[in-house]
């Protein structure tokens, strides 16, 4: 009995850390192909064309373009892109924080919906007594991007020393996270996952060396001036075991 309880938790597990790689690579990441087929899902469509739009398009693009802690080089950045922006759209981006988390309905809906459903339906018919850990797992992805993800944009050294933010920000859990989301950052189809695993069954897991940190220049803050392509895979190189990442140097 306690060998299956085990093996249900684990199929939990991947089933919200696959979720969350497909669903980020393939909306919110989504190929042209995918988005030219989206004009002909009605309302559903829309919804998706805007998910990308926030992510993509607005958190990838249009914030954070030199720095992976600085969202906006100056307020004239920031001023321009909110006079480019109409409607709801502005209200739903400022409410989001320029794409940092999430806040709509739709948005939490569909980090969560999917996991839920699938990992509910399996507990209730074969472990019902550890439903609430079931469901905690299936909203594991909505929590780390809601409340996680803001935190991995932040360096560290900014944190009130002593503080609980300071403190969880600092544990190796939290940095490996760091350094992995960098990588979605800098070359863009790879390092999906927030809640680690599917990457790399899905093959789009990449790790992070200090000799792909050192090269970006004088302040490691910051990508380099001339970045590589999005479209281009990381290298696979082995994890730097020297000092913490963000205070590497060139």
């Amino acid at each position: 009995m306690l060998s299956a309880t085990l093996l249900y938790l684990v199929v939990a597990y991947l089933v919200s850390s696959s979720w969350e790689s497909w669903a980020h690579r393939n909306v919110l990441h989504a190929s042209k192909r995918s988005r030219r087929a989206w004009r002909t899902y009605g309302a559903a469509g829309k919804l998706l064309q805007l998910a990308y739009f926030y992510h993509n398009t607005i958190h990838h693009r249009r914030t954070f373009v030199k720095s992976f802690f600085v969202q906006f080089d100056d307020q004239f950045q920031k001023r321009r892109l909110d006079e480019s922006l109409k409607g709801s759209i502005r209200e739903q981006l400022a409410a989001n924080g320029y794409g940092v988390t999430i806040s709509g309905f739709w948005e939490l809906f569909t980090f969560a919906a999917i996991p839920m459903v699938f990992i509910s339906v399996g507990f209730v018919f074969l472990a019902p007594a550890w439903l609430p850990v079931g469901i905690f797992i299936a909203l594991l992805p909505l929590i780390l991007t809601r409340y996680l993800h803001p935190l991995l944009h932040i360096d560290p050294e900014q944190h009130r020393p002593g503080s609980l933010v300071s403190l969880i920000c600092r544990t190796p859990i939290f940095l490996h996270i760091q350094r992995y989301h960098f990588v979605h950052h800098k070359y863009g189809l790879v390092n999906f996952n927030l809640l680690p695993g599917a990457d790399w069954a899905f093959n789009v897991g990449r790790r992070v060396s200090s000799d792909e940190l050192l090269h970006r220049g004088a302040d490691p803050m910051k990508q380099d001036a001339h970045p590589v392509s999005r479209l281009s895979p990381a290298p696979r190189t082995a994890r730097s075991r020297h000092a913490p990442w963000w205070r590497l140097r060139g």
